[in-house]
């Protein structure tokens, strides 16, 4: 199998290093392809991906990838997309005692051409972007395309009819927290008998703090003492500051910055707060949820599709709504015994989202096309 990824960090990095760990446990041969970074799974084979704006790269990326060895090349997000799609139209010629003997490719007579490429979008393209305009192209040159939610399966089915869909969540380490709970609460100055709010999010737009903190200045004292803890760095950390100084909210509000122990500080959380503008799959969702505690999300991505027989397991409130999330943070906050109960049913549900479990349903799909 071939890996393909691109430049970009984070979640992308984050599941493919998820996924080959799985795929190599599993006896699976894995090559990775992509930029060399400091960060997730090393590379096998370091290339630069180009773009539509570099696309001497990207045809010098399409013949490294159409030389590597594999049965399945499966790339992820459209930078790497491209370039193994590109790969598909590359003809290897290997060289014999007289020259060149014809078209080969790694494995077999033009194997690059005719192995199955698997495609998985983490993300849609957004807003106006000229990008927009590759997408259809791109997803009617693959195999199949991999959907992390119910809302991106239906745009890759829109914009390319026949094209086979899997909607299977992106893979993720599974949070394992290394502190007990009294001592995450004591570190962070958390009174006793008070709430702790944990909001996991990198400072950026996307993460809509300013909902969140509007929330919170709304909700007053009417559930007693609350912290609430701001996890992450970014952009926007000077407004942000600047907001809670403006809203009084200098006493509840701690910003501690990046931190390496997100599990620990998630998992000592009474609730954990989520306000995105925009998300595929918000991991933090379901980390929190694996570690028992009860969120509060914007609706977006899977989180209208986390639900069990009885309902969803996350309490969703609109995008961009402080009334409508004050509201749950209070019905949350005041009442441990419901709290408690969101918290349990979205622990069995989060089963369904384990690393292995993810990870066996990529495998399987790789069974079935070489099949």
């Amino acid at each position: 199998m071939i890996e393909v990824v691109g430049p970009a960090l984070g979640g992308i990095r984050q599941h493919v290093t998820e996924l080959v760990r799985h795929a190599r446990c599993a006896e699976f041969d894995v090559t990775v392809v992509g930029p060399a970074l400091p960060s997730g799974i090393a590379v096998d084979v370091a290339i630069a991906l180009g773009g539509p704006s570099r696309p001497w790269q990207v045809r010098l990326a399409a013949a490294t990838i159409a030389a590597v060895p594999g049965d399945v090349v499966h790339a992820h997000g459209m930078t790497a997309g491209w370039a193994a799609a590109a790969a598909r139209s590359v003809i290897i010629r290997s060289k014999g005692p007289t020259g060149p003997t014809g078209p080969t490719g790694p494995t077999g007579p033009d194997r690059g051409r005719r192995r199955p490429l698997v495609l998985t979008v983490h993300n849609v393209v957004l807003g106006r972007s000229p990008l927009r305009l590759l997408e259809g192209p791109l997803y009617r040159r693959c195999d199949v395309v991999v959907a992390p939610s119910a809302a991106i399966a239906a745009r890759v089915r829109r914009l390319a009819p026949g094209v086979a869909v899997a909607e299977i969540v992106p893979t993720f380490p599974m949070p394992v927290p290394e502190r007990a709970a009294r001592e995450v609460r004591s570190e962070l100055g958390v009174a006793e008998g008070a709430a702790l709010v944990v909001v996991p999010a990198r400072l950026h737009p996307q993460k809509d703090h300013d909902t969140v903190l509007r929330a919170v200045a709304a909700l007053g004292s009417r559930c007693g003492p609350v912290s609430v803890v701001l996890v992450g760095d970014g952009p926007t950390r000077p407004v942000v500051e600047a907001l809670i100084e403006a809203l009084g909210l200098s006493g509840t509000v701690v910003m501690v910055g990046h931190r390496s122990d997100v599990a620990d500080l998630v998992a000592a959380a009474d609730v954990v707060l989520v306000g995105s503008t925009w998300e595929a799959v918000p991991f933090v969702v379901l980390e929190a949820m694996m570690l028992g505690v009860a969120v509060i999300s914007s609706d977006v991505g899977i989180v209208g599709e986390l639900v069990d027989d009885a309902g969803p397991v996350v309490r969703i409130v609109p995008v961009g709504d402080p009334a409508a999330m004050s509201g749950a943070l209070e019905d949350l906050l005041g009442d441990p015994a419901a709290r408690q109960e969101l918290a349990r049913r979205a622990s069995e549900v989060a089963e369904r989202y384990t690393p292995a479990h993810l990870g066996d349903a990529v495998l399987d799909l790789y069974a079935g096309l070489v099949a």
